[in-house]
């Protein structure tokens, strides 16, 4: 077939210059809107945007323009030099999804080891994000649970010293600290966690390597730790245990449920697997499986076999989920009422991720994470 050639008529073209911009998508199309900033008329560090042109894209239309922008910006480069952006830029491949945030005054915390745990991360100075979820295990669902997260570079002074001291202050077990020591150079995120169950009081520690993440090519697809995990209980630190993460990039849909398939027993495998399935596809549909991430943890000594599928990036709603949720509550026998109670007002929360599988007292559990925000990360082009 013969190609059609394009004549561009510039008659009329107006050109404007713009230094400030934002996209908004929604199913039908990708909003761009351009204006000009002027730093000086707003207080503080507020900026006005006078905004100029909106331009509305089809999906197909924006995919091809972002090809041709990355292919442009690419040869000006290599004939002008690496251009720096003016603004710092989000890490391309970390899979920490929770966008920073200024810390909130004392995000509903009423018990007394976890406001410990705020405080301490708090004193820190640093933004962070916060992530909550409900875990759900045969007739129960734990919601006394959250994360903080933060880069581990916006920690001031010594860095490591005043990370470990936290962990030195929640009574984190001298074996933790030291594998936590001899790592935590390596991580680029760090967060700390807190899980109610009953009378017990957990907390945790997590190292990740976001880095990690630019190893990633087509010809390697290498599974590698991208998470390490340290829990141990509040009151008895020698109640512990070390959890490993494991990232499996690149995986497509088929690969990720034959991967969740084998978490579960055999005889458990099917209503689980389905729930999982149809998280993967309600972010498909939206992303492709290139933008999510598949992890698998494990630890030692104990049965503990789950996997993690984070679909931040699709930026599904709580609420475009429900049916989903509801087939959870069936599954572990969760009465619809109770579910719905803890629901409601986190009901217009972006989901995260889930993770299933069995836990490091053999129970079949699933976890659903949530957040304010959705990623905002920019997209990943390999993982």
């Amino acid at each position: 077939m013969e190609k059609r050639k394009i004549i561009y008529n510039d008659t009329g073209i107006r050109s404007a210059y713009v230094n400030a911009f934002r996209a908004t998508a929604v199913r039908e199309e990708i909003g761009l809107l351009f204006g000009a900033a002027d730093t000086g008329a707003g207080p503080g560090n507020e900026a006005d945007v006078r905004v100029t042109n909106r331009i509305m894209l089809s999906p197909f239309v924006a995919k091809r323009l972002a090809v041709l922008l990355e292919s442009t910006v690419r040869s000006h480069e290599r004939e002008y030099g690496t251009v720096r952006p003016e603004y710092p830029m989000p890490q391309d491949r970390t899979p920490f999804a929770m966008p920073p945030t200024q810390i909130p005054a004392r995000p509903e915390i009423t018990d007394e080891k976890a406001g410990r745990m705020f405080e301490l991360v708090k004193g820190l100075d640093v933004k962070i994000g916060i992530e909550r979820s409900f875990k759900f295990f045969k007739g129960s669902i734990l919601a006394d649970r959250f994360l903080m997260g933060f880069k581990r570079d916006d920690v001031s002074g010594e860095r490591n010293a005043r990370i470990l001291d936290v962990c030195n202050a929640l009574g984190m077990p001298s074996g933790h600290q030291e594998a936590f020591r001899d790592n935590v150079s390596l991580a680029n995120i760090i967060l700390f966690g807190f899980e109610g169950e009953g009378a017990n009081r957990l907390y945790k520690a997590y190292l990740e390597f976001g880095s990690r993440f630019d190893e990633v090519t087509p010809d390697n697809t290498k599974p590698f730790l991208v998470h390490q995990g340290f829990k141990w209980d509040a009151e008895d630190n020698t109640r512990c245990a070390r959890t490993d993460y494991t990232c499996f990039p690149l995986f497509t849909v088929q690969e990720i449920m034959e991967r969740v398939r084998g978490i579960y027993h055999p005889g458990l495998v099917r209503i689980p697997a389905e729930i999982a399935e149809g998280f993967l596809k309600s972010a498909y549909e939206k992303v492709g499986c290139h933008e999510m991430l598949y992890f698998e943890a494990g630890e030692r000594d104990n049965p503990r076999s789950s996997f993690d599928l984070n679909i931040y990036r699709a930026n599904r709603r709580m609420t475009e989920l429900y049916p989903l949720f509801e087939r959870i509550c069936s599954y572990y026998s969760i009465p619809v009422e109770k579910f719905n109670a803890l629901y409601e007002p986190v009901r217009n929360r972006i989901f995260g991720h889930l993770s299933g599988g069995v836990d490091r007292h053999g129970r079949d559990f699933m976890t659903v994470y949530f957040g304010v925000k959705g990623s905002s990360r920019i997209p990943m082009v390999k993982s």
